[in-house]
Formats: C-alpha cells, structure tokens, sequence
C-alpha cells in the first residue's frame, strides 16, 4: 500500500471512541448518555441510518476545514466516523435547546470512493455535506425546500470547493459517476442532474482542466 493510501486510511479509521454527548459538547460524558436527537438528515446517496458514533481523525476534520475555507463558510461544524450508509448532514440537539451542526461518514464507504476514484472524490462527498449545512437546509425557511433542490445546491458548492482547492472537473464529478444513478428517487434527482449542477459550481469557483497534448 503507498503511503498516500496509508495516509488516507488512517484519515478513516482512526482510533478511539466517544459518545457524540461528549463529543460535541451536549453532555458530560459515557455515563451521562443524554437523549440526543437527530433532526432532518441529508444523506449523499439516500437511505440516512446511524447507531454509532466515534470522533473523527484529525485528517478528517482537517479536510472539512479546508473545505469551509475555500467556499468561506465559518460556522462550527462537528466530523464524526459512523455507521452511515454513506455519509450525512444533520443537527443534533440534546432537547434543551443546544443544537450542534454534524457530518458523519462511513469510513468503508469513503476508502473504497478513494481506493477507485482517487482523494477527490471522497473529498467531494464531504464538501456535498459542508454544502447543506451552508445551504441552510436544516432551518426554518428550509423545511418546505424540495430535496432536490437541497441535493442539487449541496453538488453546486461540492464543485465550487473542489475548483478553489484545485481539483479538476472529473475530480469534482467522479464519485457521482461511481455511483451512476439513471433515475432520481424522491429524496435524490439522477446522475446527470447532480453531475450539472456540481459541474456548474466548479465553473462559479473558477475551475480550469488543463489540456494535455500528445
């Protein structure tokens, strides 16, 4: 396994685990196990289930960093390792009025979008869920959005990201091709709807592919 691989599966798994009480803050600790609540959740690829949680690494946590930066989003955001089917977006709130923004990923998940399509495209899953907690698809004004305009403008800010950090087109697109869908479902629109609109916010972030000659 190259050391880029290695890097990136330490970034995955990590070690050690917390309750997400303790974690982000809404409880004292493993024995306190406050009742926590999820509210709604933005999955990348649908079917949002969770039961465990654990801390992210720093990689993680770093690269969802990165990815506030690029697209200037500031607001607190809490990176979680879980047993998501893919990766989500959501509030947790402990119901005394303590609210925390959270992303979760499957680290499964995400090592075998790296292992096929490269960094960019789990990078890109992440920037999709950064997008609805800047997108504001958790509030008020939110709750009567169709999905597919959550979804659509979380792939739109997934490419500007990935265009300000660098990454080229195919990058930005490649893990919505690994997961091809051809008909949309009635949380998620088709492939090609998704792959436009994350090709239209790589264009807004000032993406250039380079030509190759020979």
């Amino acid at each position: 396994m190259c050391e880029q691989c290695v890097s990136r599966r330490q970034m995955l798994v990590g070690a050690g685990a917390a309750t997400l009480a303790s974690a982000v803050g809404l409880g004292g600790g493993a024995e306190a196990r406050p009742v926590l609540r999820m509210t709604t959740l933005c999955a990348y690829a649908g079917a949002p289930r969770i039961s465990r949680l654990a801390p992210a690494t720093r990689r993680a946590v770093d690269e969802v960093s990165q990815i506030q930066r690029a697209i200037g989003y500031a607001q607190p955001l809490h990176v979680f390792r879980g047993d998501a089917g893919n990766a989500l977006a959501s509030i947790v709130s402990d119901g005394s009025g303590r609210r925390r923004r959270v992303i979760v990923y499957r680290p499964e998940f995400m090592e075998s979008l790296y292992r096929r399509g490269g960094p960019g495209a789990p990078l890109t899953v992440l920037a999709h869920e950064v997008g609805h907690h800047a997108n504001g698809d958790f509030s008020y004004r939110a709750q009567h959005k169709h999905p597919w305009r959550k979804e659509l403008g979380a792939d739109y800010i997934a490419g500007l990201a990935l265009a300000r950090l660098g990454y080229r087109s195919a990058d930005a697109t490649r893990a919505l091709m690994m997961l091809y869908r051809r008909y949309g479902s009635r949380t998620h629109p088709d492939t090609p709807r998704r792959v436009e609109a994350m090709r239209a916010g790589w264009r807004d972030g000032g993406g250039r592919d380079r030509l190759r000659f020979g």
